[in-house]
């Protein structure tokens, strides 16, 4: 039984079985597997002689506790991280509507956003945003990859935040930037229009 990978996959699918198989808990999975299956080895090799059942069950007992008891890797809401970064630096951001006017204008000199309502379309400093969201100890990776499958960001791009703003022609460089397709857009125009 030794060398050929047995161990790892039984306790691996024992894992999967009692904890659940979902992506976010790979490492978990891994690092049982692996740590239980060297046991069963060491066990077979007369090293030690530990009842691992036992351990096993006490070990996924208690990861159940704190996975029930605790917020849920992939519990995280996103899409309302997007709405939280835009009232947060409001003054911050430049809006566009009505065929491409300028229907408010930013009240800080650090512009992060811009907003164009007509195409439904966010615009965010993507140094901005991974600043807000390691602030909030999130990945921007997972922040990424869910608002990529939900179809909310579109990708990233270089743009000047500021164009077809007289007031910031050429203030601002072009950046990095997310691109989101948002419902939060009629969220500012409702906001923009009280």
């Amino acid at each position: 039984m030794v060398g050929d990978g047995v161990p790892h996959t039984k306790w691996l699918n024992l894992f999967i079985n009692d904890y659940g198989g979902q992506t976010e808990y790979r490492f978990y999975m891994n690092s049982i597997a692996a740590c239980f299956a060297g046991g069963e080895l060491a066990v077979e090799a007369g090293i030690i002689n530990l009842d691992l059942d036992r351990i096993y069950k006490v070990v996924i007992g208690d990861m159940i506790h704190i996975r029930d008891n605790t917020v849920r890797p992939g519990s995280v809401d996103y899409k309302a991280l997007l709405s939280d970064f835009y009232y947060k630096n409001l003054q911050s951001f430049l809006i566009f509507s009505d065929g491409n006017r300028v229907t408010t204008e930013p009240r800080s000199s650090n512009l992060v956003g811009r907003v164009e309502v007509d195409n439904r379309k966010i615009y965010i400093s993507k140094a901005e945003f991974k600043k807000f969201l390691v602030d909030k100890q999130l990945s921007p990776r997972e922040f990424e990859r869910t608002l990529e499958r939900e179809n909310i960001l579109a990708g990233t791009e270089k743009r000047r935040l500021s164009s077809g703003w007289k007031a910031g022609t050429g203030a601002t460089p072009p950046i990095t930037v997310y691109v989101f397709n948002s419902a939060l857009t009629e969220e500012i125009v409702a906001k923009t229009d009280e």
